[in-house]
């Protein structure tokens, strides 16, 4: 038998011997350890020392196991018998294939002795222990015991000609999933709990001829998964309905609703909306975490001077700000961050939205109902003598909307607001085509912020490419020696995409009297720009770039999204 003479020796040093880190290196970590409650590989991990992976090799060279990527194991039916999900979960435990008369189980913790002697005992079989990280044991469990694969064969074993409608679509509270409850409530509920782990956006569930459709927004792209059997469609439909408050007989009509749940201390409000298709409702889920979203300035993107120009404009005491992009680019999350950094309790603050997307502390928030006339406009009237500091309107979408706002940040109020433009400089005139006088639209606006969002290269899968000159030239960059770009290879983290998470890019017209002055005498956009850029105007092009040479996205993200 041949001794490890590593078993009784520290990470660190075998991190050292391996040639990992330096001496010195562990010494800083050694150091820093000494004023922290951090172990020393979470410290060597956050000062970027090493990899996980890294440290889970010494682990296992130390422990005289096997390290386990668990991405590269298949997950098989027969194994996941062995103990339940739940077993699983509680000692970080996976069955990962057979070995002689035992079976290898990728754990977190190899040296837990009680939860060994527990899974031998509930599983009848010798547990050979492994090493795997635990984000990889969580992804393992939910492809093994579960996620859309294993909801999808859920609604199989449902025989829907026997089932009647109590146990398929059973009434219960707002909110309130039982995951032990029927099949159908089980599955809806697993739908919106999977969907909330991937940080999803948007839930798309569509009925097609043969089969039913599920797709997940996931940084701003749709991505497919496994959907339910077909038959059980119009059950899933009506539970969803029953959350949301919608009409269950009602099929030829579209209808809206909402529901509220907490998933894991996390407030989160689900808008629903359906479509009468050919071939059945289409159910669309859009997600909005309550306690999830960011309200910091610092943290959405911003360059140091472009968050100088939002704090400027947000501190002045009246004037306009407009934020401009299309449906889904982060318009409401720059507002919203806005005024949390300017919200006191000296200054009166309400908002006039459709729909009210976020609950924000102290702000008075307004949800317009246009089927009662409740329109943005009047509204604004009503919120204008309500002693207002600062008002938010969700959108301007018409000219007696336009004028309110205007005239409100003429007479001493700051107001915030959006309009649907591609850039910043056609901002100012679309307001003009609106039917505002362009000495108005000069006086009251004081900052144009257009906006995109941007994702941002897997760091689990980043990689260097080269460098391709020609598309370089599109984008007015001479490479050098020094210009690095990347691209994220695809990994089950981030679903094979290359990608995880977004970041945003911005385009700042901040109104100065020359800019005031080109709008007064109407000149033509390109004159306008023309001036902003001499002024400093980055564009979103330009901006994009320069997350792309920061190794932040890629060339084809930054070619896709901005012109």
């Amino acid at each position: 038998m041949v001794l490890n003479p590593f078993k009784r020796k520290l990470v660190g040093d075998i991190l050292v011997h391996r040639g990992i880190i330096t001496k010195e290196q562990l010494e800083t970590a050694l150091e820093q350890q000494e004023t922290s409650d951090e172990k020393v590989t979470e410290i060597m991990l956050r000062l970027g020392m090493v990899k996980e992976k890294d440290i889970l090799e010494a682990l296992a060279f130390q422990k005289g196991v096997e390290y386990i990527r668990l991405h590269e194991v298949e997950a098989g039916e027969e194994l996941k018998k062995l103990i339940p999900e739940d077993m699983a979960r509680r000692f970080n435990a996976v069955p990962v294939r057979k070995s002689g008369n035992a079976v290898v189980f990728a754990m977190t913790n190899p040296s837990d002795v009680i939860a060994i002697e527990e899974i031998e005992k509930s599983a009848g079989v010798k547990v050979t222990p492994a090493i795997a990280s635990r984000d990889d044991i969580e992804k393992h469990i939910e492809k093994v015991y579960g996620g859309f694969a294993g909801l999808s064969n859920l609604t199989e074993s449902i025989d829907f000609d026997t089932a009647s409608p109590e146990d398929t679509i059973p009434e219960i509270e707002d909110g309130e999933y039982d995951a032990e409850d029927t099949p159908i409530v089980k599955y809806v509920s697993s739908v919106i709990a999977e969907a909330i782990k991937k940080n999803t956006t948007d839930i798309h569930i569509e009925p097609l001829p043969e089969t039913v459709l599920v797709r997940l927004r996931i940084d701003g792209q749709l991505r497919e998964f496994p959907g339910p059997a077909k038959k059980a469609y119009p059950a899933i439909a009506s539970r969803i309905k029953i959350l949301s408050g919608l009409d269950i007989a009602e099929r030829r009509l579209p209808q809206d609703g909402k529901v509220a749940v907490d998933f894991e201390g996390v407030k989160v409000n689900i808008r629903v909306s359906t479509l009468p298709t050919i071939y059945g409702e289409k159910i669309v889920m859009r997600i909005l975490r309550q306690s999830g979203l960011s309200l910091d300035l610092e943290s959405l993107g911003f360059t140091e001077n472009d968050l100088k120009l939002y704090k400027d404009a947000l501190n002045s005491p009246l004037g306009m700000i407009l934020v401009t992009g299309p449906t889904g680019s982060g318009k409401t999350t720059t507002l919203y961050s806005g005024l949390n950094y300017i919200n006191k309790p000296e200054k009166n603050i309400t908002t006039v939205e459709d729909p009210v997307e976020y609950q924000l502390k102290r702000i008075n928030q307004v949800q317009v109902k246009n089927d009662i006339n409740l329109t943005f406009a009047r509204f604004l009237r009503t919120v204008l003598r309500q002693d207002p500091d600062v008002i938010m309107v969700g959108e301007i979408r018409d000219r007696e909307t336009a004028e309110i706002a205007v005239q409100a940040a003429l007479t001493g109020h700051l107001v915030l607001s959006t309009l649907h433009t591609n850039d910043a400089v056609s901002t100012l005139t679309r307001l003009r085509y609106m039917g505002i006088d362009s000495f108005l639209v000069a006086d009251a606006v004081n900052l144009v912020i257009a906006q995109r969002l941007l994702r941002k290269i897997c760091p689990d899968c980043k990689e260097e490419i080269k460098l391709v000159e020609s598309v370089l030239n599109q984008l007015n960059l001479k490479p050098d020696k020094n210009t690095v770009l990347y691209k994220g290879q695809g990994c089950e983290k981030c679903f094979e995409a290359g990608y995880l998470g977004r970041t945003a890019v911005y385009e700042m017209l901040p109104v100065t009297e020359g800019i005031k002055k080109l709008i007064i005498e109407k000149v033509p956009e390109a004159s306008i720009r023309k001036e902003a850029v001499k002024q400093g105007l980055v564009t979103l092009r330009q901006a994009a770039v320069q997350k792309m040479l920061d190794g932040i996205t890629t060339l084809d993200e930054v070619l896709t999204v901005t012109f």
